[in-house]
């Protein structure tokens, strides 16, 4: 049974610099959220999942996801702070063993396919992302309530 999901950000503590950089701009003006999926996240939250972020990002990101505060998720990873990125294995361990759960517990949902193999072979539900009426159609399809 899936009692926690976690999700990718594809486009975030870190020293802030005291003057915004090139990079940070460029993220800030080209991210976009994916409403969607961030309601989906708050429902899963709400319907007591454990929700977790994963991102292959750097400190610009890191800064603007903290900025931003997002109530749906209860954790979250980054590559630039864990020394790691996906799909090397050890993320995903270290994503298991900081929120204390089995793989085969967790969902994961991203939207390369491989980082969804590199989930899929530590043991985890791995779904790749391709809209979000077919990933509500995934979810209900392993008996998620949303």
């Amino acid at each position: 049974m899936i009692k926690a999901v976690v999700f990718d950000w594809s486009g975030v503590l870190i020293d802030n610099p005291l003057i915004s950089t090139l990079l940070d701009q460029s993220f800030r003006a080209s991210y976009r959220e994916r409403e969607d999926v961030f309601t989906l996240a708050s429902r899963l939250h709400r319907r007591s999942y454990k929700t977790a972020l994963l991102s292959n990002t750097e400190a610009p990101g890191v800064r603007f996801f903290h900025e931003k505060k997002y109530p749906m998720f209860d954790e979250a990873f980054f590559s630039c702070m864990e020394g790691v990125s996906k799909p090397d294995q050890k993320i995903y361990q270290t994503v298991l063993d900081r929120i204390g759960a089995r793989p085969q517990t967790v969902l994961f949902i991203d939207d390369s396919p491989e980082n969804v193999r590199g989930a899929a072979h530590t043991g985890m539900t791995a779904l790749l992302f391709k809209n979000s009426s077919r990933l509500r159609r995934d979810l209900l399809a392993l008996s998620m309530e949303i």
